[in-house]
């Protein structure tokens, strides 16, 4: 007796693939999935105004696109070296540059950043001791706000069994419509999560940022419409219901002719009824307050922890922890960042730095550079270094006979290496006689610098003349 195979009978697979075929073949574009922008279209220029997010944002963006960079060549050689130095002179001559490397990491939430590459030709000694050449330079890097690309497929349906291949526009403000880019080698595009479910736009954090964002104003606004009622109180008018209303006034018509005066009285700051009317005053508690605050400081947390990957170093509101905890979750958030950095630095040397080498090929073959491999952007990481720690480690190495390099021991400890030129303490007694020297230094304008005076000329200058 055969065994039947067993099958799965949720349909995900084919609604996935269907639709895909359908999105492809069949539409003249591919809307972008993001579902914080079909919701609000103003969602990013909202969230910036809400100060909490606005604060971890720029945190984040400072940390990936705010930190120096270099450019490092492909291989160890000399000519690598010289080609790498070339290139870093020609891009720190970008405008701006640190401010588009900050808009260009907006992809991080919004899933896709553009921008222009500026640039002009110009006969110009790049560096010293090179000769007078026609290099072609990256001037300003003009940022294009995502809404203003759409990608549409060039052709509808299959054609010879080939797949379909898609295209990017972008909007003409002054014919106002939609054309191919021109020259696609000047465009930077920062994708963040490319993944094939996202049709080639991304996938940013703003939209888990978008429902925490949504709840927070819905709380703000109960909250703020509750500040009457908790800090005036509730005023509580008693009308008996059984009391015989008169021909043309029922009891209804009574209890709204109190509240009528109630409120107007209210808005007086004064209270006046007479000795039958019962009237309670009762004063608003702290339990929708605590609430109030207690659901703003969740999301904040949570907030703070999709942006910037853990709460504790970066300012949570009232959250405490230990200091381990702290440091753990500091080598979390950097980890994150350096993804990031890696990524933007990816793009940069796929985008600015290829066209810089491809516009001056000419030029690195005239300089002998010409089969040198192109070199690559590095943003460097900024990692705060505990000298102790560093101490004991380089001093174990040492022990252990371990070899290190000089200049990494100096800028893990934070000394800069001495010159030749430089006062050299080596030992103990010198750190000793430096600060004793440091102190005799710090003494009054007259004599200073002067040997002290021998003890018997102090004895004899102590005397009164006769």
């Amino acid at each position: 007796m055969s065994v039947p195979i067993l099958r799965g009978i949720a349909p995900h697979g084919d609604l996935y693939n269907r639709a895909l075929s359908a999105i492809y073949k069949y539409h003249i574009r591919i809307i972008d999935p993001d579902y914080a922008l079909q919701n609000e279209p103003e969602v990013w220029e909202k969230m910036w105004r809400d100060p909490k997010i606005a604060q971890a944002m720029r945190q984040r963006l400072h940390a990936v696109g705010g930190g120096p960079w270099v450019i490092e060549g492909d291989g160890k050689d000399e000519m690598d070296h010289a080609a790498a130095e070339l290139c870093e002179v020609a891009m720190r001559k970008i405008r701006r540059f640190n401010e588009s490397r900050f808009e260009l990491c907006q992809a991080i939430f919004r899933g896709r950043s553009y921008a222009y590459v500026e640039g002009e030709r110009k006969k110009t000694k790049l560096m010293p001791g090179l000769p007078v050449m026609d290099w072609w330079l990256p001037k300003y890097l003009q940022d294009i706000d995502k809404r203003r690309f759409q990608i549409v497929p060039t052709k509808l349906g299959w054609v010879d069994g080939k797949p379909i291949k898609v295209t990017e526009q972008l909007w003409n403000v002054s014919k106002a419509e939609w054309e191919d880019v021109v020259d696609k080698r000047a465009i930077v595009r920062f994708v963040y999560a490319n993944e094939e479910a996202r049709l080639g736009y991304g996938r940013g954090l703003m939209e888990s940022l978008y429902f925490m964002w949504w709840a927070k104003q819905t709380i703000w606004e109960e909250g703020l419409q509750g500040l009457e009622r908790w800090s005036q109180g509730i005023i509580v008018g008693k009308v008996n219901t059984m009391r015989e209303g008169a021909t043309d006034t029922n009891n209804l018509g009574v209890a709204q002719e109190l509240l009528d005066v109630l409120h107007e009285m209210r808005s007086r700051h004064v209270i006046v009824t007479g000795t039958d009317d019962e009237i309670d005053v009762v004063t608003g508690g702290m339990e929708g307050h605590q609430m109030v605050m207690a659901f703003l400081n969740y999301i904040d947390s949570c907030i703070l922890g999709l942006i910037m990957g853990s709460v504790l170093p970066f300012g949570g509101q009232e959250m405490e922890g230990s200091f381990a905890r702290s440091e753990t979750e500091t080598e979390t958030s950097e980890r994150l960042m350096q993804f990031d950095r890696n990524m933007l630095d990816e793009t940069l040397s796929e985008t600015v730095l290829r066209l810089f080498w491809n516009q001056n090929k000419a030029n690195f073959k005239k300089l002998g550079l010409g089969e040198v491999n192109m070199p690559h952007f590095k943003t460097t990481q900024q990692e705060r270094e505990n000298a102790q720690i560093a101490a004991t480690i380089i001093s174990t190495c040492l022990t252990a006979g371990i070899k290190l390099k000089a200049d990494e021991v100096y800028q893990k400890l934070g000394f800069t290496k001495p010159g030749e030129e430089d006062e050299i303490i080596e030992t103990p007694q010198d750190i000793q006689m430096a600060m004793q020297q440091a102190q005799m230094g710090m003494g009054g304008e007259e004599g200073e610098g002067e040997a002290p005076p021998e003890e018997g000329q102090q004895e004899e200058e102590a005397q009164p003349a006769s």
